[in-house]
């Protein structure tokens, strides 16, 4: 099958879950002809002054990213929401968000449109998502200016960028040693204030300082 980039409306769907949960998930996203996923860990943060004080207030977690057409996802998500529980607390978030072109997704559409709730499609609506990257280490310092603006809460994701010498500078930011990621869901309300806080905390507007975009969302579960 071709891998040209798919023409139906895609989008992907990511899952920020407790530990052990990513094999479930591909399960359950193979009923719904979604075919493959990526699993990855990353840390949850607390907020909880006891938690931090106990060095408890980092929590291992499972991200899972799924691609497919709009229609599958959303099948997947409701299937998903409904068996890990992530309407009650403390049972992961997930989000959507479309995608403008997609390669290497083998995915047939599926046939009717199944209505998104008037409650959640209002709560995704109303929320960002935003990403921050930054040198190794200065995660922590992003997490605290996002919760002294309004953030409940992100998730710390460790990478490293390219070595390739001919690719070492993306926005502007040297790529080469490791990087940490942070996603943080907010409001759109407070989302601005959250930008601004980490912006002026890490001096991302200064080179190679690191890179700060935000997206808006499609849907929304598990988001209080």
């Amino acid at each position: 099958m071709s891998d040209m980039p798919l023409e139906m409306d895609m989008h992907m769907l990511c899952l920020i879950l407790n530990d052990d949960e990513g094999s479930k998930v591909l399960k359950i996203a193979r009923e719904h002809e979604i075919m493959g996923g990526t699993v990855f860990y990353g840390e949850g943060t607390v907020r909880k002054k006891m938690m931090r004080f106990l060095g408890l207030d980092n929590v291992r977690r499972e991200i899972v990213l799924l691609v497919g057409s709009k229609n599958a996802i959303d099948d997947a998500f409701q299937a998903l929401a409904f068996r890990l529980h992530l309407d009650r607390p403390n049972h992961g978030i997930g989000f959507t968000v479309p995608l403008s072109r997609v390669l290497g997704v083998h995915a047939q559409p599926i046939e009717g449109e199944r209505r998104i709730s008037k409650k959640r499609k209002e709560a995704a609506d109303l929320s960002q998502a935003i990403i921050t990257i930054v040198e190794r280490g200065q995660a922590e310092d992003v997490m605290e200016a996002a919760q002294k603006a309004g953030a409940q809460g992100g998730t710390i994701i460790h990478a490293r960028g390219t070595g390739a010498k001919q690719a070492r500078l993306v926005f502007n930011m040297e790529i080469e040693p490791e990087k940490d990621i942070v996603l943080i869901i907010a409001e759109k309300t407070t989302a601005d204030d959250i930008v601004e806080a980490i912006s002026k905390e890490l001096d991302i507007e200064k080179p190679n300082r690191g890179v700060l975009f935000t997206m808006d969302l499609a849907e929304t579960r598990g988001i209080v």
